[in-house]
């Protein structure tokens, strides 16, 4: 089986723009992708030069969450 790979890309729909990393086959300037999560079909406006794996793509979301879950715990000085 293929691997796939993603790109960072910069999207634009109407007047929103988003970045997100879609799949390397779609991520040519002027193309449009389907992203069910956003809501349709958005342009590729902008293509980066870094490509990941959908695995390390994953961990670097879930490294970007946990954080936030370190701010629930905190209370503070009282």
């Amino acid at each position: 089986m293929k691997q796939v790979n993603y790109r960072q890309c910069g999207l634009a729909q109407d007047r929103s723009r988003v970045i997100g990393w879609i799949e390397e086959r779609g991520a040519k300037m002027g193309a449009r992708v389907e992203i069910e999560e956003l809501g349709g079909f958005w342009e590729v406006v902008g293509v980066g030069t870094t490509v990941r794996t959908k695995s390390e793509v994953q961990e670097a979301q879930n490294r970007a969450r946990q954080p936030f879950c370190a701010l629930k715990s905190y209370r503070g000085n009282k």
